[in-house]
Order: structure tokens, then C-alpha cells, then sequence
């Protein structure tokens, strides 16, 4: 469904804040109209806009990302060490009930066994997070172990070859029999 059209009015104002360095959708915003809309008449009024700023700003919005990430990367490493070290402390239980609905307390030498499994279990959810953290931003080491991986089997092939050629190899039964002289049949007639 076509919306209203662009008056001339709205062309030059289109012209007018793109000459002032507005962005498609602020020029949309401005006009009650869509970013695409906007793009749509700034195409035939023969207007185009510079991808470079946008490109930088993504630059910039990825790099303080993956600062962002290294740094939750580092905390959860150092939650998943303060729970660690909850694992085996002494603590303190809790306990509230009975018929009168009082509250005891009792200090024990290390958490109940459920207790422990449930700090295991946050231990391991906050390192790992943290691992894939640092994977989803570590280099891509593709390369590396595809070069690493084609000198491995360049070596075998080299260290193979070598070894084929010190070594005779025997003749198997099939061989023999092909290289053996061919049987002749005498004539039965």
C-alpha cells in the first residue's frame, strides 16, 4: 500500500537536511515519513549518503563490545573462584518452621552435599560462560591448523616415501601368478 506522496516541500527539505549531514531515519523522524521512504525520494532527487560514518560508528560500537565482554569475561572468573572457595567453608544453616514458626540457625564445617552440587554447578556455568566469552573473540586460528595440519601430512607422505623405498616390498600370490608365464593350452583337435 503506497503511502501519501512526498510534496515538493518535503524534496526540499529532504535536500535541505541532508545537506546539513541528517541521517535518513532523523530526516524520516523530522517528516512523519519512513527511513526507506526517506531513502526512496533522496534516490531520485539523486541524494545518496556516506557509508563511512556508519561504518565507523559500527567499528567503534564492536570494539567497546568486546572490551564489554573480556571485562564479564574476567568477572565470571572471579565469581566462579569466590564459589569455590564457598565450597568446603564453613557456613551456617538456616531453618525456619515448627508449629510455634521459630527460627534456628547451626553453623556446620561445609555446606550440605545438595548445597555443594548447586556451587559446582554455578562454578561451572560461570567459567564456562566465561571460555565461550573469550572464544567468541579469540582470533580465528583456522589457518593455523590448517597449516598445521597440511605439514602433518606432508611429513607422513615424506617419512612414508622413505620408508617404501628401504623397504622391498614381497610379491603376493595374485602378483606372482600374473607375472608367471602364460599357461598354454595344446590344441585338442
Amino acid at each position: 500500500m503506497a503511502g501519501r506522496p512526498f510534496t515538493d516541500e518535503e524534496r526540499n527539505t529532504i535536500a535541505a537536511m541532508h545537506a546539513m549531514g541528517a541521517t535518513r531515519n532523523a530526516i524520516g523522524k523530522h517528516l512523519g515519513r519512513s527511513g526507506s521512504a526517506i531513502g526512496y525520494q533522496a534516490q531520485l532527487l539523486g541524494i545518496t549518503w556516506d557509508a563511512k560514518p556508519v561504518a565507523e560508528a559500527t567499528a567503534v560500537i564492536q570494539i567497546n563490545n568486546k572490551a564489554r565482554r573480556a571485562e564479564l569475561a574476567a568477572k565470571l572468573l572471579l565469581d566462579a573462584e569466590r564459589l569455590r572457595q564457598q565450597l568446603f567453608s564453613p557456613t551456617t544453616l538456616h531453618s525456619f518452621g515448627g508449629k510455634d514458626h521459630t527460627y534456628e540457625s547451626r553453623d556446620i564445617d561445609q555446606p550440605l552435599f545438595k548445597d555443594q552440587k548447586d556451587l559446582v554447578t554455578a562454578i561451572n556455568v560461570a567459567a564456562v560462560t566465561s571460555m565461550k566469552l573469550e572464544l567468541h573473540d579469540g582470533e580465528s586460528d583456522a589457518d593455523n591448523v590448517s597449516s598445521l595440519l597440511g605439514s602433518l601430512f606432508d611429513n607422513m607422505v615424506k617419512v612414508n616415501s622413505e620408508r617404501v623405498d628401504r623397504v622391498k616390498p614381497t610379491k603376493g600370490p595374485r602378483q606372482q601368478a600374473l607375472e608367471a608365464e602364460p599357461i598354454t593350452y595344446a590344441d585338442t583337435e
